[in-house]
């Protein structure tokens, strides 16, 4: 406790050096603060388009190839990824039309009047759960029925199609009429184009050979990540739904790993400059703490010659200094809170897939360290020349 009112005596005794001390740390202490920081929240924005468009970490993709695609074999593929679904995985079945869809409003649909051109991706299971598909408006699909045919466009598809209630005639085989299908939902899936999504049973209820000739997708998520585990998973939908388990061609279909590996490398980039600018501010502390040291070397010696001993004084020094550095380190990470809780959620759009971030903690913790450990390298030196300060020779002086 002596040694921390001396040093807060030290700090009122030099206000304006220890000024200078502070805002010289604060500048590399936000430097640490802000690259943890600025790494999280772009992580964030990454992973969140590419969870979107290939799936969560860790998603598998595969090919079902089978004669004929029906809502029985649908079901049975789906059922038989239970041991995934059970331990908190997801899987889906996707595919596309064999010929290009036309899509139509409902109401102002003329017969003589060819339809629009427009994608629709057959979708069975739970794809908003492998995929980051954030529902901005209705629902998810209920990818599990038979009727009624539904729909889920992206944000591009609500402004050319309209939103959730809106029926659309979708014309998916040559020699068919078009069906009739309803939008449930608004979907941010990070296209710019406009997508439909559409309830695969039900299509298929419909039109059975809507998916003639085509080879459909298998898409298994789990977070714990076993590609062996997965595999299984996927051979066994394939055999449900009549197909060869050796064509399944299991491989991992996201880029989560290969962003968060470069985004690895530009963090030790950037904390290398922090790091300079640390030891730029502990030369600053080193400089500061010699003058100071020599200007006060007869309150030093006199200190000494009534009783203080040499480590009573590097605590003096050493407890100054760390004061400096945790203020330091307390104006850093009030500054990145503030710009991660207010100044960060209002330059993301609402409209996406990207979470609201928060202060990461490692970056308080690495932020404080740093602070303190700077601190304690810049006095170290000062605090010893403070301690072996020869009484005698000073006092004749």
């Amino acid at each position: 406790m002596r040694a921390l009112a001396h040093g807060f005596t030290e700090l009122r005794a030099h206000p304006w050096r220890a000024l200078l001390s502070g805002i010289s740390l604060c500048i590399g202490v936000l430097a640490v603060v802000a690259i943890f920081t600025i790494s999280a929240v772009t992580a964030e924005v990454f992973i969140a388009v590419a969870e979107q468009r290939q799936g969560r970490a860790v998603t598998a993709v595969g090919d079902l190839t089978v004669a004929q695609v029906t809502p029985e074999r649908v079901r049975s593929a789906l059922a038989a990824a239970a041991p995934l679904t059970d331990a908190g995985g997801a899987a889906a079945i996707v595919g596309n039309p064999t010929q290009r869809t036309g899509v139509a409003h409902w109401d102002g649909l003329d017969p003589g009047e060819p339809l629009a051109l427009q994608p629709v991706t057959l979708v069975a299971g739970d794809l908003d759960d492998v995929r980051r598909l954030p529902i901005l408006s209705g629902r998810w699909l209920n990818t599990h029925a038979e009727f009624p045919v539904e729909l889920v466009v992206n944000q591009a598809g609500a402004q050319r199609w309209g939103g959730p209630g809106t029926t659309l005639a979708v014309l998916a085989t040559v020699d068919q009429p078009a069906v009739r299908a309803t939008i449930v939902g608004v979907v941010a899936d990070g296209e710019g184009e406009s997508t439909i999504f559409a309830s695969l049973p039900a299509l298929l209820h419909l039109r059975p050979t809507i998916l003639t000739g085509t080879t459909s997708r298998i898409l298994l998520h789990h977070s714990g990540g076993d590609m062996a585990f997965l595999n299984a998973v996927g051979e066994r939908m394939v055999r449900a739904a009549g197909g060869d388990p050796q064509a399944l061609g299991l491989h991992r279909g996201d880029q989560v790993e290969h962003l968060l590996q470069q985004l690895a490398s530009q963090r030790f980039a950037f904390l290398t400059v922090a790091l300079i600018a640390l030891l730029v501010s502990a030369l600053g502390i080193l400089n500061i703490g010699l003058a100071s040291v020599h200007e006060r070397t007869r309150e030093l010696v006199i200190r000494r010659a009534v009783g203080a001993t040499r480590g009573a004084l590097v605590g003096q020094v050493l407890t100054a200094a760390v004061l400096v550095g945790l203020l330091a380190a307390v104006v850093a990470v009030l500054t990145a809170w503030l710009g991660v809780e207010w100044w960060v959620p209002r330059r993301i759009d609402a409209a996406t897939a990207i979470e609201t971030p928060t202060l990461p903690w490692n970056a308080v913790l690495w932020g404080i360290t740093a602070a303190a450990a700077t601190s304690v390298v810049g006095s170290l030196i000062p605090a010893l020349v403070a301690a072996r300060l020869d009484v005698a020779t000073a006092l004749r002086d």
